[in-house]
Parts: C-alpha cells; structure tokens; sequence
C-alpha cells in the first residue's frame, strides 16, 4: 500500500500469488495516476569511491567438471528448495520463482545467490548450500526422485481434503505427474526428492504407512503448512 497525503492518493494491491510483486505493481499504477503532478525527486549525491580495495573478491574461472558438483536440488532451512542448474558453462540459481546467474568468487563462494553470496559445503561426496545472508545452517543436496512407471504408479489416484472440502487427482505422464484441483486443467509437479513435488509455489510431501503405500500427502505454501489431503481407498482405480 502506498499513500501520497498532499495528493489525497492511496494505492492498494492485493495478489493472490506468492510471486507477485505487489510493490512493483502499486507504484507502477501511482506513477501513471500521478504522472505530471509529482515532481520528480533530486538524484543522491554520488559517494566518494572508496579508499581501500572493495572487500568482494574478484572474479575466478572454475572448470565445468568442478561446477557440475554442485549441479541439484537443495532443502533450504526455511521451506524452500533451491535449484542449481548449468547453464552454457556456468551455474544459475532457481529460487522462490525467481532466476539468475551466480560467478564465481573462489572454487566454492559464488555471489547472486538471490539472497546474497552463497557457499557450497563439500564433505566428500555430500554437498550443501549456505546462504550466507541468512541465520540458517546449510541445505543439504536433495537426492533424486526415481520417475520409472512402475514409482510413478504410486501417486497416481484421487486424494480428498476434509478440510479444504475439495479433492485432487494425480496422473501419470512420460516421466513425471500431473495434478488436477477438482475439475480444473491439468498442471504439471516438478519433481524435487523422492515423494516431494512442487506445485506452483506448494510442496506437497507424499506420506507411505508401512507396506510401504502411498496414503496421503501434506500441502505447504507461503501462507499454509501441513495440510493434510487423504488418499481415498479406492483411489487406484479412478
């Protein structure tokens, strides 16, 4: 929400999407409501450079086989999963919807991490992320889902929410799931770690009893966590 008093102005955004910027979007409307009734405010006077070397290392080449190590999915302390890819010979980061390239700084410190620099903690064959800027330990690397038919299989069925008083169905498709919110179109899971998938911005955890059978799943966003959805009883014939 922004308000300007001397122009007798507010603008409110409300979106319901987790990666909608709100912000971006209310001053994009305040800025053509108030184009030419604002003057447009003083630049910032320039700061003097700085007398001593700046404390970001430089730049440094790593070889592709090096980088490829840190290649994955990884479980962030704060509910969220960050994706390192390869991308014409360098690593990009995927993170709350968002994307952007990483450099380099030492053989394992990179900075545009979306939330600042960003190291990976290697112990042998175990890699971590640490996002520097946050108070949290390292993620560990995810491992990867098994997407065979046979696994796939599984999911695949309707599943029903008291709580919600809805119900989702699960199909599966050339090497992946789809899920369908009652009769909307279907949508595509990314596939994180094995029984986890992301749908938009939820991540649903698959649940087994013993056996071992998938019975449920437990729904997480931004705005809700651990809602679970049962899996109904004859759901593998549906």
């Amino acid at each position: 929400m922004l308000r300007f008093p001397t122009e007798h102005v507010s603008v409110a955004v409300l979106c319901n999407a987790a990666t909608a910027n709100a912000e971006g979007l209310a001053q994009q409307v305040a800025d053509n409501y108030l184009a030419g009734r604002l003057e447009a405010a003083p630049a910032p006077p320039v700061p003097p450079a700085p007398a001593t070397a700046s404390t970001s290392a430089a730049p440094v080449e790593i070889a592709p086989a090096e980088l490829k190590r840190f290649v994955g999915r990884y479980d962030l302390q704060f509910g969220q999963v960050a994706s390192i890819v390869e991308v014409d010979g360098g690593l990009r980061i995927r993170l709350r919807g968002r994307e952007q390239p990483l450099t380099p700084r030492s053989a394992t410190t990179f900075s545009g991490g979306l939330a600042g620099d960003i190291e990976f903690v290697v112990d042998g064959d175990n890699v971590s992320l640490w996002m520097k800027a946050t108070p949290f330990p390292p993620g560990p690397r995810l491992a990867e889902p098994d997407l065979s038919a046979a696994a796939l299989a599984a999911y695949v069925g309707r599943y029903r929410s008291a709580e919600l008083d809805t119900w989702y169905t699960f199909r599966a498709v050339e090497n992946g799931l789809e899920i369908r919110a009652r009769y909307s179109p279907w949508g595509r899971l990314q596939p994180i770690a094995p029984d986890r998938f992301l749908a938009g911005p939820s991540e649903l955890r698959f649940q087994r009893d013993g056996n071992p059978n998938v019975t449920a799943f437990v729904m997480t966003s931004e705005r809700a966590a651990n809602i679970r959805v049962e899996r109904e009883a004859d759901a593998a014939a549906r």
